[in-house]
């Protein structure tokens, strides 16, 4: 009996050392890309990803330390052995697939064109539509017909939003969460034209390359949160019901 109990209070210990022995998580999570990440005055990080993140994390018992930046960096920063993880609304595609891995998916991907409410432009297809830089929302219009010329590229969300309410441009096109965003934020000035149309595989967590182990890791996780109440109680409050 002794033995037994020896025995069992020897792999408690060791996997209590297991544990302590894992390193922290480094997540690489794009500044702005709201709801899905976001920094309030204070510096504090928040958004559906973050939340996400957070709670991943600690059911795999491991830490999570954060690393803000802009979105196009990323997927170089898994590339480069920098971040572990990179969230903020990260659309799962074929090309990025062959630079880095992914969680399944855990919301799906769809995109929407906003509009001044003062704009007198009736169809994508006669205006200037503004995308973000190293999305693909850029080949998404390309797909649809438009072209090329009536694309205009910013290097950041908020400068485009800035250009469109300014109008300089007559529309934007960006994933739907995000514009219905700034329709709300907007007070009247932003709305949403036509019906979103969905785009890539759905949105995943990016994962270091040189990682193979933890897509397992990452998608046991992930599993249990989408199966969770912590899952619906994040989507009603950064999404809605």
């Amino acid at each position: 009996m002794k033995r037994t109990y020896l025995t069992i209070l020897l792999l408690l210990c060791s996997l209590q050392i297991s544990f302590a022995k894992q390193p922290p998580l480094k997540i690489a999570a794009a500044y702005f890309v709201p709801p899905y990440t976001m920094i309030a005055g204070n510096q504090q990080k928040f958004g559906f990803d973050i939340d996400m993140i957070r709670i991943l994390c600690k059911s795999m018992k491991r830490e999570c330390i954060f690393q803000s930046m802009p979105f196009g960096e990323l997927i170089p920063t898994l590339k480069n052995n920098k971040a572990d993880l990179a969230v903020g609304a990260i659309a799962i595609t074929l090309p990025r697939s062959k630079e880095i891995n992914f969680s399944k998916p855990y919301l799906p991907s769809s995109a929407a064109f906003i509009m001044h409410t003062g704009s007198k432009k009736k169809t994508p297809y006669n205006s200037i539509i503004g995308v973000e830089k190293d999305t693909i929302f850029r080949y998404e219009l390309l797909q649809m017909g438009m072209k090329e010329e009536n694309i205009k590229v910013y290097s950041d969300e908020n400068i485009m939003i800035d250009a469109l309410s300014d109008h300089d441009v007559d529309m934007v096109f960006i994933d739907t969460p995000v514009a219905k965003y700034w329709d709300r934020k907007s007070s009247g000035d932003l709305k949403i034209y036509g019906q979103p149309s969905p785009y890539a595989y759905g949105l995943g967590i990016g994962i270091n390359p040189k990682n193979a182990k933890l897509i397992k890791d990452i998608d046991k996780a992930l599993n249990q949160y989408l199966n969770s109440q912590d899952f619906q109680s994040n989507y009603e409050i950064y999404f809605g019901n």
